[in-house]
């Protein structure tokens, strides 16, 4: 279809956008004698790391490339292993430990062999690996000698002629600090996380250049905050506990004002883990233990986009007998990584959700793609929405033909 015959279609009503962009559901199928699976990370080549296993019982680290899935190598003794995230140049992140979490140590797997990460001395080496940059920074913890799970230590990871080595950040601050986590990093190195105050108190707080930056938000009855994800514009998902309504609330924080993202009826707590640079948060809701929530998969991944806060569940073209419990991380063509629940019955599945960008109403009727799509494109383009900008042009001006040509390809390949 040429753009003048798009033109024809102006006459169509105003298509109403109710809902965020939508979705479709991509279950990533676990290595056989595996059953169950949890993708934590993407990168921009669309290959997502995470766990397998089999019911309750967590397994091996898995990578899955081109959506087929690979073990990935545990170290000796310790017959588990948690992928947490991945980079663009196939850097994994992640722990091994055994049977119980509480034995774990900070692993990184490149070119299919896996290495432990340098913690602190004492009697029983202890740490995680969170997050990784384009830079090969590493955040996660470990903790201090003789202290094992009684005082973590945020540290970063960096390889130093050809060595990894552990830089410890530090976390001593005003409310005497016992403690912190570092988890999200930026590619300029810039980490979030939250100092640990006394259970179940913390304060958010980021790491820059090696120096502590302890963040104060939220009202004066926030008992606990932490620091999620981060961009590269320096912009902030934070999160806090209110003492009066005991309900955990979600911010975005971009240094001179605070977005509240809302709530989702039901659930009593918000986590924002993921941001990116367009400002999309990811994350998920749930009911149980507010300092608990990163291991709770009774709630909903939500995604929030220019103030519209959704749960995955209620924008997925493909959705039928599934539940999004957590949404994890995201790639640079919008691909989701996260933890999918099929049919009920605790049966979680690593899932990767694509966006469907010829759904410009957004509608989930069948057939998902129709004229009404074609008739909001044109209005975006002469509203001058970004939306418009198909082929991510920036060139002016970068509305043009080539929009309209882009837009009809993606019409043309469906919904993925």
């Amino acid at each position: 279809m040429s753009p003048r015959s798009l033109l024809t279609l102006a006459g169509l009503a105003l298509c109403p956008v109710a809902r965020s962009q939508t979705y479709s559901v991509h279950q990533l199928p676990p290595p056989p004698g595996y059953a169950t699976g949890y993708a934590y990370g993407i990168n921009d080549a669309g290959t997502v790391v995470g766990q397998v296993g089999n019911g309750a019982q967590r397994g091996p680290a898995t990578v899955w490339v081109s959506g087929q899935p690979q073990v990935l190598p545990s170290l000796p003794d310790l017959s588990n292993a948690m992928a947490r995230d991945i980079n663009n140049a196939g850097q994994i992140v992640g722990q091994c430990y055994t049977s119980s979490d509480a034995n774990a140590v900070p692993c990184i797997w490149e070119h299919q062999q896996v290495v432990q990460l340098p913690v602190l001395p004492g009697a029983k080496p202890f740490g995680q690996a969170w997050q990784i940059n384009d830079a090969g920074i590493i955040t996660g913890r470990t903790y201090a000698a003789g202290q094992q799970n009684t005082q973590p230590v945020p540290c970063i990871w960096q390889r130093v002629n050809g060595v990894w080595t552990l830089k410890v950040l530090p976390y001593q601050a005003p409310g005497s600090s016992q403690g912190a986590w570092a988890f999200g990093i930026n590619a300029s190195g810039t980490a979030t996380g939250m100092l640990f105050l006394g259970f179940p108190h913390f304060q958010a707080a980021t790491w820059s250049g090696g120096v502590l930056n302890p963040l104060v938000f939220g009202p004066a009855n926030a008992v606990s905050t932490e620091a999620w994800g981060i961009d590269t514009r320096g912009r902030i998902t934070g999160s806090y506990l209110d003492a009066i309504d005991h309900r955990g609330y979600a911010l975005l924080l971009d240094g001179q004002s605070t977005t509240d993202l809302g709530n989702l009826s039901g659930y009593a707590h918000l986590l924002p883990y993921r941001l990116t640079d367009s400002g999309t948060v990811l994350g998920w809701t749930y009911n149980g233990q507010y300092e608990l929530g990163l291991d709770d998969l009774s709630g909903l991944g939500f995604i929030w986009r220019s103030g519209s806060l959704s749960a995955m569940d209620d924008i997925l073209t493909n959705g039928a007998g599934w539940h999004i419990r957590q949404l994890w991380d995201f790639n640079a063509a919008g691909q989701v990584a996260g933890i999918g629940e099929l049919s009920g019955g605790l049966n979680y599945r690593a899932v990767m959700l694509t966006p469907c960008p010829a759904n410009c109403d957004n509608s989930l009727s069948a057939p998902v793609l129709n004229v009404q799509d074609f008739a909001c494109f044109l209005n975006k383009f002469a509203a001058g929405d970004t939306y418009a900008n198909c082929d991510g042009s920036s060139t002016p001006p970068v509305l043009n033909v080539l929009d309209f040509s882009c837009f009809v390809n993606h019409f043309a390949a469906g919904c993925p």
